[in-house]
């Protein structure tokens, strides 16, 4: 997952408190990246915000909060694959990004759901 911040964490900063406090308020759209690397590992942080996104979204209704991206070339569609992921997740359509290059589909996805939370973000 890539964590854009608001503002640059420095030298001596506890970033873990302040990377799970932006997922537990302040992110309006998270975007967990799936590959066969995350696949490959037993234990990572990443496995902790993407549970940290799970418990929040349970509080999100009627809009769009996780939208799982898979960059390996070879997806297939099938999200079941991917036994690392927090079963929540499989309840998300998952787009697909081979190589880090979004497809068609997940772009037209992502504005709209960038789209969503600027209107929701205005009213």
């Amino acid at each position: 997952m890539v964590w854009l911040e608001e503002r640059e964490l420095r030298t001596g900063d506890a970033w873990e408190p302040e990377i799970l406090s932006c997922i537990r308020q302040t992110v309006s759209l998270f975007v967990p990246v799936i590959s066969g690397n995350t696949e490959r590992k037993r234990e990572s942080y990443v496995f902790k915000e993407w549970n940290e996104a799970v418990e929040r979204s349970r509080g999100i209704l009627g809009q769009r909060f996780i939208m799982p991206v898979v960059i390996n070339d070879d997806y297939d569609g099938d999200a079941r694959r991917f036994k690392q992921v927090p079963l929540d997740f499989k309840d998300f359509q998952f787009g697909h990004a081979p190589g880090g290059e979004p497809d068609a589909a997940l772009t037209k996805d992502m504005i709209s759901a960038i789209r969503e939370v600027r209107r929701t973000d205005a009213a």
